[in-house]
């Protein structure tokens, strides 16, 4: 569904197997697409054809503190999106004319104490990243590398790489306390 209502030109199928979700989605016009996909078809416990929330057909929380990773076999990204979103206004596609998507290893993901989903989410704001598992490193990183930035800068190497050794014997004392405070923080930040 778009903001100008239903559409339909774009082609959505989701399955699952056991616990695994897939979801395959086709443009089918010269036009591009943006919308979002708010419900899914099942079959209900008396073996009915009923309308549910996609969220709840992929059996999502309904909770801010949980996150929906999933890959797009087409392009190789994989993705992250907050459950609540989904679970509430469905899942936002962008899709291209004759433009096609195939989704899998869809996953629920409750956040931990340091909100590394929350934060990954807020990073990719809804674009692909070839490894998520690297962003991820990466953003629990970022603080330790912006201490090793601060102490052992370019220009810091620069400079040091001109001095003459005599230069760099009054300078050393000053390296060694930046290398010391680093190591120091570096220890504070793995507890």
């Amino acid at each position: 569904e778009s903001k100008n209502g239903v559409i339909n030109d774009v082609f959505a199928y989701s399955n699952k197997f056991d616990n695994q979700y897939s979801l395959v989605i086709y443009n089918n016009k010269f036009a591009n697409y943006s919308g979002r996909i708010h419900k899914a078809k099942t079959i209900n416990s008396n073996h009915e054809w009923i309308f549910k929330k996609l969220g709840e057909a992929w059996n999502l929380h309904n909770g801010n503190s949980y996150f929906v990773t999933f890959k797009d076999m087409i392009s190789g990204l994989s993705f992250i999106r907050n459950s609540a979103d989904i679970y509430q206004d469905g899942l936002t596609l962008n899709l291209k004319a004759y433009e096609y998507a195939v989704y899998t290893d869809i996953e629920e993901h409750k956040d931990t104490d340091v909100n590394i989903y929350s934060r990954l989410n807020n990073k990719l704001l809804n674009k692909g990243t070839k490894n998520l598992e690297r962003e991820k490193k990466m953003i629990l990183l970022k603080p330790l590398l912006l201490k090793f930035e601060n102490y052992l800068n370019p220009t810091l190497i620069i400079n040091l790489s001109n001095m003459d050794n005599k230069e760099f014997r009054k300078f050393s004392p000053e390296l060694k306390i930046r290398i010391e405070d680093f190591f120091s923080d570096f220890a504070d930040w793995l507890k």
